[in-house]
């Protein structure tokens, strides 16, 4: 009975999503879709379509990885309203899983299918799966993070709370609203470490995999003047 309903909320929030799916195209949208062309067809992550004078103009130092994902998606099914929106798309089929595994690490299965269930009814996710803005991407990422955490407190890993944390600070670089899943998982360490946190492997180790994507991103944004001066008024 488990998988019927996975594939039933995946196929909810497929109807949802993919009816009149070209409509709606927001201003938004072009916000990320436009860097993503100008990555694919000149190597840049800049917004050409502004007035030079602006610094996103020159080159946008926004948290790059989403530009680079859409610009994927471009390169392999070309440019278009469909493939700007996939990835997100397949970003909201991501969440409904991680959400149903999610219940499975805290409560019961049962518990992770209401929960599929209940986000593929969502309006909000309905729509921000069917948008192209890095809201279904970010969260795909943030809940990922979170269980790998949730494992690695299970298993005692190290390794796997690195792992988190790497998972965490890449949905940095979509979105700075991953950081939240990074609060997330340290109230979870201070509730089971309290106050001798500060002497254990696992969170430490989550806090290295966290540091090491953001740490590359300083890196990029401040790698020469154009960048830099971008980079500071982000």
């Amino acid at each position: 009975i488990k998988l019927p309903i996975l594939i039933g909320s995946c196929l909810l929030l497929l109807v949802q999503a993919l009816t009149l799916f070209s409509t709606r195209w927001v201003e938004d949208e072009n916000w990320y879709s436009v860097p993503a062309h100008t990555l694919l067809t000149r190597g840049e992550i800049r917004m050409p379509i502004f007035m030079e004078t602006a610094g996103q103009a020159k080159s946008d130092t926004r948290p790059p990885l989403v530009v680079v994902i859409m610009a994927a998606f471009f390169k392999v099914f070309g440019t278009s309203l469909y493939s700007a929106r996939l990835p997100y798309l397949l970003s909201g089929l991501a969440c409904i899983f991680l959400t149903y595994l999610f219940g499975c690490e805290l409560g019961r299965p049962w518990v992770g299918l209401l929960g599929a269930v209940a986000l593929a009814a969502d309006n909000l996710f309905f729509l921000a799966s069917r948008t192209a803005r890095p809201e279904a991407m970010v969260a795909a990422f943030a809940l990922l993070g979170v269980l790998v955490y949730l494992y690695s407190r299970r298993k005692n890993s190290a390794k796997l709370a690195f792992l988190s944390g790497l998972i965490i600070g890449l949905g940095a670089l979509v979105h700075v609203n991953a950081l939240a899943a990074a609060i997330s998982a340290g109230v979870l360490a201070l509730v089971e470490f309290r106050w001798s946190v500060i002497r254990q492997r696992r969170p430490w180790a989550f806090v290295a995999g966290l540091l090491l994507p953001l740490a590359f991103y300083v890196a990029w944004g401040m790698s020469d003047a154009v960048h830099r001066e971008a980079f500071i008024s982000t």
